[in-house]
């Protein structure tokens, strides 16, 4: 689960490749294939451990697998962040497999209290899923292509260790790494 990043947020000419790829013109108006690249589905928040996420521009559909943690409230949802208009201009569908219990989906086009373009995923109160438990959740276009989702395992093994105290683990510890292509590479230790 690898996200990207833009560098080139207006108008400018690379001397490398002498192509103007910022996310506006030199008019100031959004170039539309940038903002479908960076408004594509991702997991804003994930209640657990992710496992894979991904996303088809052909099929315009969204797959995410977790672990859920089997947590209620703002700790047990999972957010998912896109543009409707832009990916889902049909209208949006969700379908949400889970390994024991059930989870809830609500978009911002049913409930005016959620934030636009967002999808939440939360476990049912009546039918509360275990900690531990394979999620696997498919967002796709009303009218498009359903995706064919796995079915996710009933628990995962969890196993947890308690961290050993040491002197780094108190602090945040930089190392600055080398320059590439003009990026300064930093890794957090």
């Amino acid at each position: 689960m690898v996200s990207t990043t833009g560098w080139e947020y207006k108008a400018y000419s690379d001397i490398t490749t002498g192509v103007n790829s910022g996310l506006f013109t030199e008019e100031y108006s959004v170039r539309p294939q940038m903002a479908t690249l960076f408004s594509r589905p991702h997991a804003h928040a994930i209640a657990g451990t992710p496992i894979s996420m991904a996303y088809s521009d052909d099929s315009n559909v969204f797959v995410l697998e977790f672990l859920y943690n089997g947590k209620t409230g703002l700790a047990g949802t999972t957010e998912i962040a896109t543009n409707f208009a832009l990916h889902f201009p049909t209208g949006v569908q969700v379908k949400v497999l889970s390994g024991s219990g059930a989870f809830v989906a609500t978009t911002s086009t049913s409930n005016p209290n959620i934030t636009k373009n967002s999808i939440l995923i939360t476990p049912d109160s009546n039918n509360l899923p275990a900690a531990g438990s394979g999620v696997v959740v498919g967002v796709y276009r009303t009218g498009g292509i359903v995706p064919t989702l796995r079915q996710p395992q009933a628990v995962a093994v969890v196993i947890t260790a308690e961290p050993t105290p040491s002197k780094k683990s108190s602090a945040l510890v930089m190392q600055i790494g080398w320059m590439v292509s003009g990026v300064l590479v930093v890794f957090l230790v």
